[in-house]
């Protein structure tokens, strides 16, 4: 069975950091799903945490794609 790994951020399209964005968000969802009381407590702090560091990570990229594209052509 052949498995891909996913792309290196340094790869990544706007387009992909948006899904991967998501995709982030959806694991912290995920993560507290049906957890109550003092594990949903201990289990938010880390996936915060997780998901902060996520966020960071693709707003980083983000910023260096936009910088790094051609400025848009007015049509003037």
């Amino acid at each position: 069975m052949t498995t891909a790994a996913p792309r290196p951020d340094e790869a990544l399209t706007l387009d992909e950091i948006d899904e991967r964005t998501l995709d982030a968000w959806s694991r912290y969802r995920e993560d507290l799903r049906e957890l109550s009381g003092r594990e949903y407590a201990d289990a938010e702090d880390r996936s915060w945490e997780r998901l902060q560091d996520e966020l960071r990570l693709r707003e980083r990229r983000r910023s260096q794609l936009e910088a790094s594209e051609p400025p848009a052509r007015s049509s003037a």
